[in-house]
């Protein structure tokens, strides 16, 4: 009998990815803002709604017998959650502590996204167990929710790093549209958005100085599969393998589609909601999910 898992912005960057991955093998309930594409899978069923909805939450445990929650909805915009905390904290924060104790009364496996946010910056490569403390209010709102989970010995908390991949077909028009500016608007378009400003002569800033572990969104979703087969628990770098600085990941992508590298600028205006140095080690994670993770430069091959 298939697990059933519940998805939380199913039709998300990530979620999407996963449902992609896994579709054949559980039995998907879906939650997202918008339709999206998840519709059309026929792997499931799906909800529209807000996870702040608490009503919605109760109706789909109510109306189903849920094995496992992937909770990947969020606020995920820095900015926007500096910008506006109180919808931050009860999306980021309120939505995930309904959304916990609704699993654990069914006794359902929770896995949550956090992030390398989770961390100052100062120190690279960051292990599993390293100290947190954010500098922005994102962060904050991760950290908070981790030691909500941490006590539960069925409860995962995966974190990744700057995810990138293919761009769903329903997010390509928004794509379109961003897609000349100088700097990132979405950190997980950088391969498709440094491609076209090279290809095309315009500057993209991807700066030296701010290291990173990049997670190939395809990658995540095979990680996510493994946490939830494995029914690891406990806190996961759930990432890419390896430190790299956003510059030279734009001289690699420049590299790997044979474009001049010329208009990357290595320096932009600081910002001080993003950390320097976010690296993380993931070797703890790879011996526990039983496979190696590729680095940014091996992912890029398959793009």
């Amino acid at each position: 009998m298939k697990k059933t898992v519940l998805v939380t912005g199913c039709n998300g960057f990530i979620g999407s990815a996963f449902v992609r991955f896994v579709k054949e093998k559980y039995h998907i309930i879906g939650i997202d803002k918008t339709p999206g594409a998840f519709p059309k899978t026929g792997n499931g069923l799906f909800y529209q709604g807000d996870i702040c909805d608490t009503e919605l939450l109760q109706r789909v445990f109510a109306e189903h017998t849920i094995d496992a929650v992937l909770h990947t909805a969020a606020e995920k915009s820095l900015l926007q959650c500096q910008n506006d905390p109180e919808r931050a904290y009860r999306t980021n924060y309120l939505a995930t502590e309904y959304l916990y104790a609704l699993a654990r009364r069914a006794g359902a496996q929770m896995v949550f996204l956090s992030s390398d946010q989770v961390f100052p910056g100062t120190t690279a490569n960051s292990a599993e167990d390293a100290p947190v403390q954010a500098i922005n209010y994102y962060g904050e709102l991760k950290i908070k929710a981790e030691k909500l989970l941490r006590a539960n010995p069925n409860a995962a908390i995966c974190r990744t790093a700057l995810v990138f991949g293919r761009i769903p077909e329903e997010q390509l028009a928004y794509f379109d549209s961003i897609k000349a500016q100088r700097e990132l608007a979405v950190q997980g378009y950088i391969i498709q958005q440094t491609r076209y400003c090279l290809a095309h002569r315009k500057e993209i800033v991807l700066p030296r100085d701010e290291f990173v572990s990049p997670t190939d969104v395809e990658l995540l979703a095979r990680q996510l599969d493994a946490v939830l087969e494995k029914q690891a628990c406990g806190i996961l770098h759930c990432c890419g393998k390896g430190r790299i600085s956003r510059y030279e990941m734009g001289q690699l992508i420049a590299q790997h589609y044979g474009l001049d590298p010329g208009t990357i600028c290595p320096e932009g205006p600081e910002n001080k909601l993003r950390p320097k140095d976010v690296s993380l080690n993931c070797t703890r994670t790879e011996r526990l999910l039983g496979f190696d993770f590729p680095t940014f430069e091996e992912s890029l091959r398959a793009y």
